[in-house]
């Protein structure tokens, strides 16, 4: 037992519930700041990609990908063109998607590559219908060879590329989420890793209702609060059970 006198109160206390109450003070701490230190990655993430975007469009072909959390980082938002022409009968419809408060489709269109024979899935917007039948009547195909130019997207987790191959397939292909892996038994030659979103001036391009990256600070912020005030309750509660003040206070309430 440890008892000393501190701002006229008497504190007494067992080792045992110090050293509980203090690795719960740092636990909960701990978890603010890890809290916080996702909040900073995603703004720098976002300042990262603002950059990217920038800059002058390369050649998708002439990138190396490295994997999610490394391209995330290199090539999130990054300015790309590619030669080729769509393939319209193959269209992918991404239901669920909201833009202004209404829900629609987010348009992907695998586009060939001209010089490799490759395949890129093209994000051309969001769109809305009553229906899937009359979503593919409104979308009007892109005729032969052009030059498009967009943004690459990483996705945020190996859960939105998905994992299941898909080998028979019913075009238009509705669902929930895709990715390139999904599809690389479906067409011939390579197939490239992440999305392309397309640019403001694309032939066929929709409604660019995505943002590069979602930050959402705000979850960060409200868990790093709440982490912290825990930090702080089991503070309180620690000082209140020691220095006596809760019988205090029922003495001076009678």
């Amino acid at each position: 037992m440890v008892c000393f006198e501190c701002f006229g109160l008497r504190i007494r206390f067992h080792w045992l519930s110090a050293v509980i109450a203090f690795l719960l003070f740092l636990a909960f701490s701990s978890l603010g700041i890890w809290q916080f230190g996702k909040a900073k990655a995603k703004i720098e993430a976002l300042e990262q990609s603002e950059v990217l975007a920038s800059q002058e469009p390369v050649n998708l072909r002439e990138l190396s990908f490295g994997g999610l959390v490394s391209d995330r980082i290199s090539l999130q938002g990054k300015g790309v063109f590619i030669n080729g022409h769509y393939l319209n009968d193959k269209n992918i419809f991404l239901i669920y998607k909201h833009y202004q408060d209404m829900i629609g489709y987010e348009v992907i269109t695998p586009f060939r590559i001209r010089e490799d024979n490759g395949v890129v899935l093209v994000s051309r917007g969001w769109i809305t219908a009553p229906s899937p039948t009359q979503l593919v009547e409104k979308i009007t195909p892109v005729i032969g060879e052009i030059r498009l130019t967009g943004q690459i997207y990483v996705p945020e987790s190996d859960v939105e590329v998905g994992a299941e191959e898909l080998r028979d397939v019913e075009w238009p292909l509705i669902t929930k989420d895709i990715g390139a892996t999904n599809l690389k038994d479906i067409f011939d030659g390579p197939i490239y890793p992440y999305l392309v979103r397309a640019g403001e001036d694309v032939p066929g391009v929709l409604v660019r209702y995505w943002p590069v990256i979602n930050p959402d600070l705000g979850m960060h912020f409200s868990y790093a609060m709440q982490w912290f005030g825990m930090a702080l309750s089991v503070l309180a509660v620690f000082f209140i059970a020691c220095s006596g003040l809760k019988d205090r206070f029922i003495r001076w309430l009678k």
